[in-house]
């Protein structure tokens, strides 16, 4: 859920990621790795 928020919400977090790592983090969210993230 946290990664969702990240750019789905582009609040405080928007900021630690780039524009470009904002668009891979949608296809983290896909991936095995978004579990890490919750």
């Amino acid at each position: 859920r946290a990664g969702e928020e990240l750019w789905f919400d582009y609040g405080p977090g928007y900021q630690h990621f780039e524009p470009g790592e904002a668009l891979r983090s949608a296809q983290v969210k896909e991936e095995p790795l978004s579990s890490e993230e919750e």
